[in-house]
């Protein structure tokens, strides 16, 4: 039996007709008919029934058919990894995130890399937008809640958010005080924080800002030293005995995986999706 057979087959059932399976496969009505009865005869078992509503496979092509869409899959899955150059994993990839996830999933990183000595990595951390379109990166990380639509998406987990501030802040305001009581941390016009501006004027206002910062590293180091108080991951914060807490105000911002559409069955963007995904998902859930 030869899979060149069995797509035909295939292809009549997920279309119906004869007609529609020529046009899937960019052939003639002609040609699927014989190829399917040629098909059968060789089996020497009917595959399709002809209703009013079009070819529905019998029992013997029903499970033909699981058979051949394994068939397919397994041949998509060999075709994808070889043209993505997965086997081996050479040539180059480069990613673009912010500083703060470099940051915190580091480890993962070094073992991406560690796991694919022949794989050379690049790695950019600016929170100023870079175009995928423009192939001005093959991957990008990326926090947010709406990812653009014209790129492939994949999102690897929620991010808790909360204010948090230094014990020697709180200790000196109070627990209890206010967020407008005290002083925060901003980020830049170059960050675009419209919604922290909103939320400020809602929650907090009056409230001064006593540095604005153009990073999410620079933020928690701020925050830290005393200088004031800011929204930051609370994943962001395990290892930092220092930090508080402040208020009952959480949010979940989520970590996407980001490509181009064109890339998305590329062999070394595979490789590095999947191998996030897992280990990410691993360590927070």
């Amino acid at each position: 039996m030869r899979w060149d057979d069995l797509k035909y087959a295939l292809a009549v059932s997920r279309k119906g007709s004869f007609s529609g399976a020529a046009d899937l496969l960019h052939v003639t009505h002609t040609t699927v008919s014989r190829r399917v009865r040629t098909l059968e005869e060789r089996l020497g078992s009917k595959l399709f029934l002809r209703t009013d509503t079009g070819f529905v496979p019998t029992t013997a092509g029903l499970e033909l058919l699981q058979t051949a869409a394994k068939m397919e899959d397994q041949l998509q899955t060999i075709e994808r990894r070889i043209t993505g150059n997965e086997v081996q994993l050479q040539g180059s990839l480069s990613i673009s995130t912010v500083d703060f996830v470099y940051e915190i999933f580091k480890n993962q990183f070094a073992k991406f890399i560690t796991a694919h000595p022949n794989l050379e990595v690049s790695l950019s951390m600016t929170n100023t937008p870079v175009s995928l379109t423009q192939l001005e990166a093959d991957i990008a990380l990326r926090i947010t809640n709406k990812p653009p639509e014209n790129l492939f998406g994949r999102k690897i987990l929620d991010m808790e958010y909360a204010v948090y501030a230094s014990q020697e802040l709180v200790d000196n305001i109070g627990l209890d005080a206010p967020y407008k009581d005290y002083p925060w941390v901003h980020h830049t016009e170059q960050m675009q924080s419209v919604w922290l501006d909103l939320w400020l004027k809602k929650n907090a206002p009056g409230a001064s800002i006593a540095l604005r910062v153009d990073s999410a590293v620079a933020a928690r180091q701020a925050v830290e030293s005393g200088l004031g108080v800011h929204f930051l991951p609370s994943a962001y914060t395990e290892n930092a005995s220092n930090l508080v807490r402040i208020g009952l105000e959480a949010g979940k911002v989520s970590l996407w995986f980001l490509t181009h559409p064109d890339l998305k069955n590329n062999g070394r963007i595979n490789a590095f999706s999947d191998f996030m995904f897992k280990q990410l998902r691993k360590k927070w859930y």
